[in-house]
Order: structure tokens, then sequence, then C-alpha cells
């Protein structure tokens, strides 16, 4: 027997037939806690869970102008820059973090701790924070004061050269961090440079050290730069000999512990990396 239908009834059968595929597939959707691709046993804990050995995830590509334009971003949404500074971009705590790789330095600066001479100063990483830029000068030793034959008050006659103090080590580094990390930055004090002194009174003083700086996380030691040492003044072998030269200070030493996550290390004497200047101090940019 054959039964014939009207167009009219052909249609209504067609839509009862998608309504029921949609319902059958919203259905199918919401029962299942966790999506896997290339597994069928996705993990517990993951709503999405991908396995492959031969490709990776790529998040959604934008420009700069694009990344910026997404209203309302939700803390976690991830994307890749492909302009200016091209790299993957987080969104926390009210703005777009850069996920930094092991050659490059934070392009945009959202926070800077300072710690100048004579300082010591606490720091917890905040939210949002993974990669920071360090930069520490250590303390330079004080010059000594100049040893004096005789006249001190109108000038100094006859005079022994003074020593120099010693050079400030510098370091420089990018560093991976953790939100919650605790950094203890300590900045001795710069070396005092000594008086001058008639010879018969002991000559010129000499300068005095310069203090030592250390950071540490969590209460490991990862960087360490010692202060110049002060310098002596020269001095006189008899009443009437020629004065004897002062003597330099010797400079301060850097260190660092290596396999601790520090990256494109660079260290140096007397340069002040990034336009700091000779005044010891610790500055972290994040």
């Amino acid at each position: 027997m054959t039964f014939l239908f009207g167009a009219g009834e052909e249609n209504k059968t067609k839509t009862k037939m998608k309504k029921a595929i949609l319902l059958f597939l919203f259905a199918s959707t919401t029962a299942i806690a966790q999506v896997g691709i290339n597994t069928s046993t996705p993990d517990a804990s993951a709503a999405l869970d991908v396995e492959s050995t031969t490709g990776g995830f790529l998040p959604p590509r934008m420009t700069q102008e694009q990344r910026e334009a997404i209203s309302n971003p939700a803390n976690g949404l991830i994307v890749y820059q492909t302009d200016e500074t091209p790299s993957i971009y987080v969104y926390s705590d009210n703005s777009w973090i850069q996920i930094l790789n092991s050659t490059q330095n934070p392009s945009n600066i959202h926070g800077i701790v300072n710690v100048t001479a004579g300082n010591s100063e606490t720091w917890v990483v905040p939210q949002g924070v993974f990669n920071i830029s360090v930069i520490a000068n250590g303390s330079q030793g004080g010059s000594s004061g100049q040893s004096c034959s005789t006249n001190l008050v109108n000038g100094c006659s006859w005079p022994a050269s003074s020593g120099s103090g010693g050079g400030y080590g510098t370091i420089t580094y990018n560093y991976s961090v953790v939100p919650g990390q605790t950094f203890v930055l300590t900045v001795g004090n710069d070396g005092v440079n000594g008086t001058n002194g008639i010879r018969s009174d002991g000559g010129g003083t000499a300068g005095t050290d310069g203090g030592d700086l250390s950071i540490s996380v969590n209460g490991n030691v990862i960087t360490q730069i010692s202060g110049g040492a002060g310098g002596t003044a020269g001095t006189y072998p008899c009443s009437s000999c020629a004065p004897g030269a002062g003597t330099n200070g010797s400079n301060g030493s850097v260190s660092y512990t290596s396999g601790q996550g520090l990256l494109n290390v660079q260290t140096d004497l007397n340069s002040g990396f990034y336009g700091l200047n000779s005044s010891s101090r610790i500055r972290i940019e994040y």
C-alpha cells in the first residue's frame, strides 16, 4: 500500500525530525562533564582534555587592537597577539599579562619595586605576575683621605695620594616567579670617604667598605653582591721621605645561584645597567 503526502505534510515531518535531532544533541552535550579530543577518558579535573603527540594548542590569534577591543574579558582568557610585541597574553586582575619567553624582557611594566642604599624590604609577588626583571647595583667603597706633610689649615702640603674606593658590581636578569612568593631585598650602604690628616697625627683616614647586597626568595639566596672595599691613604716612611701612594680598595664581586631559573644574566662592574647610577639599589620591574 502506498501513502501519498502533500507538500505541507512533508514539511511538517522534516521540521519534527530536526527538532528531535537538536534535542538529542543538547541532551548528549549537557550530560557529559568533560570533553576529550583524541582520548576517550578525559581527566576528571579538566573540562577539555586534548591529547596529541604531533600538534599543540593554538589559541585565538589577533592584533593588539583586536585584543584590547574584547569586551569584559574574563580572568584567565588567553589570546596570541600577532603584531607589536607578539606573544601569548593572559587576562588577570583588570589587565593583560604578557607570558614571556626566555629571550624577552617585560614589554609592559605594571609595577616597580625599588630599594635604595641602607634599606631592606620584603616583597610578595602579586597575583597575575609570573615574570620579573631584576636590576641590582652593589655598594661602592669609600675613598681614603689624604695624608699631608704640614699646613693642613691653608691646604695640604706635600700630600700623599689617597686610595680610591673599590667599584660596585652590577647584575641584571629575568626571573620566573609564582604569585605569593616572598622576596627579601637587602641593600647595604655605600662606603664613606675618609678624611684628610697631617702625618704627625696619623695622616688621612681610610674609606669604609661598602655594604653587601642580597636577594632571597622564600628563604633561598639567589643573588649576592659584596661591597667594594675602602681605599687606604698613603703614608710617609720617614719625616724627610717622599709620601707613599695610597691603596685602592678591591672591587665588589657578584655571585648568583645557577639553576634557579635566572635567565639572560648579565654582570658587570661600575656599569649601572638600565641607567641606574652608582648608588647601590635593587630594582624589580613586573
